[in-house]
């Protein structure tokens, strides 16, 4: 069954200064050696899945493919699994960007984890997925079924030595020669190519791990050594997942990529106030709503501590309401409403992005910082530029205004990035306070976050959507 629709509606207050003001905020990026590309995914994932433990690679491609090219990344996400796919390109361009898959030509077949494309603007140059599953049990069948694809040394087979000491096992089978071996908890087999390519690729292999072993888990790696490449495809049980890493060309990326797995730690899901958390938790198993919210309220400590919230839900609905130090007024309402026939996912999208037409008027172009450019319109007063798949119009008084608050905004969203997803933000400063409504459209969902007070608490609360 696939949910249709989600409102997210947050924020009924008024007052405030027309200038955004934006406090720092501890990011969400964890402060190791992750490429930022990874760190971008991720932060992404994060928010996205429910997968208890999340991997991610600090090693990227950087073999002769990539021709001194940028590595853009796409991804795949669900509440137990996730893949990033990493190409090479001649531009940087946003997490998930559309113009990726586009450059790439027609996804034409999928086998197994590996996708071949036409097209010769971007290559796709290798993916990373992690599959939770729900049992210890289910998770052995998984890493069985993998392991069905290892080929034993039949009575034929005879030795060849690999180097460093390692000795293997050839197999002629089907005209093809297989060498296979079996290393601490690993299993190797290179096939495809002649028994002298393939001992060279086993030798690679062996060179790298005398540098670095792989993870002390269970784990395959099988090699296609054809005319296309070393077509690489590695799989490690890690305690509730299975991580597979493939590579199209080079072994020797996928290796090192296993080797530098670790586990990912985005601070933010774990970052909800027990408030919030507890009052999802009521929800748990009463609606078919995804139960997410932001991980923050914009709100101090000590103004956390006055809140109060009630919450009701039904099958295909829930909504959440927050009180401060008791008034009739909610500080700010979350509603989630699902549809399990239409409007399609493209009707959602369809649907946001009607929000962000603009009625015809006379446009000027105005630099806002050194990446981005702008478009003011004089008769509706309405500054209009892009962040990421973002379009965000800001209203007010005057230019000056805007292009201060847009700036404060930029800033803010270099550190904390808006959802990578197609969206749009409407601000609206104005002497009486600030009006803000952020939509955007992912997995089928339609979320919207509004704050008729504060539009600076809109970014805190629009930048930290985060999934029970």
């Amino acid at each position: 069954m696939r949910l249709r629709s989600f409102l997210l509606v947050c924020g009924l207050l008024s007052a405030s200064l027309p200038v955004l003001s934006m406090p720092s905020y501890a990011t969400t990026t964890p402060a190791g050696t992750w490429p930022s590309i990874i760190n971008e995914a991720m932060n992404y994932i994060g928010v996205h899945t429910s997968v208890s433990t999340l991997y991610a690679p600090r090693y990227l491609e950087t073999s002769s493919e990539a021709n001194g090219n940028v590595i853009d990344a796409t991804t795949t996400v669900s509440k137990s699994r996730y893949t990033l796919f990493f190409y090479n390109l001649k531009q940087n361009l946003p997490i998930n960007s559309p113009t990726i898959t586009s450059q790439t030509g027609n996804l034409t077949s999928q086998t197994g984890n590996l996708t071949s494309q036409t097209g010769n603007l971007a290559s796709q140059i290798g993916s990373f997925s992690v599959i939770q599953y729900p049992s210890s049990n289910a998770l052995q069948s998984a890493f069985t079924n993998i392991a069905a694809n290892a080929i034993p040394a039949s009575a034929n087979a005879h030795k060849v030595y690999l180097g460093f000491n390692q000795t293997g096992n050839v197999n002629m089978i089907q005209n093809q020669t297989i060498v296979t071996w079996q290393s601490g908890q690993w299993h190797f087999q290179v096939t495809g190519g002649t028994l002298t390519q393939n001992v060279a690729i086993d030798d690679t292999i062996l060179s790298t791990l005398q540098q670095s072993p792989l993870p002390s888990v269970p784990g395959y790696l099988f090699v296609n050594a054809g005319a296309s490449g070393q077509q690489t495809t590695l799989s490690m049980k890690e305690p509730q997942s299975i991580v597979t890493i493939t590579n199209p060309h080079q072994v020797n990326d996928a290796l090192l990529t296993a080797i530098s797995t670790q586990p990912y730690p985005l601070t933010v899901r774990t970052s909800l106030s027990p408030l919030l958390q507890s009052t999802l938790q009521k929800l748990q198993g009463e609606t078919v709503i995804p139960l997410v919210a932001p991980s923050i309220l914009g709100l101090s400590s000590a103004q956390i501590g006055t809140l109060s919230a009630q919450a009701k839900a039904s099958y295909g609905h829930y909504d959440i309401s927050f009180f401060q130090n008791g008034q009739i007024i909610p500080y700010a309402s979350f509603d989630a409403q699902g549809y399990v026939t239409k409007p399609t996912a493209n009707g959602m999208i369809t649907m946001m992005q009607n929000y962000a037409k603009l009625q015809s008027a006379d446009a000027m172009q105005t630099t806002l910082d050194q990446t981005t450019v702008g478009n003011y319109y004089p008769k509706l007063e309405r500054l209009r530029f892009s962040d990421g798949n973002f379009i965000i119009d800001i209203t007010g008084s005057n230019l000056v205004t805007e292009k201060k608050s847009a700036l404060m905004l930029l800033a803010y969203t270099q550190k904390h990035p808006l959802p990578q997803d197609p969206g749009y933000l409407l601000i609206s400063l104005t002497k009486k306070g600030q009006v803000s409504a952020g939509y955007f459209a992912a997995h089928d969902v339609l979320y919207t976050v509004t704050d008729t007070s504060s539009a600076s608490r809109e970014i805190k609360m629009l930048t930290s959507i985060v999934t029970l």
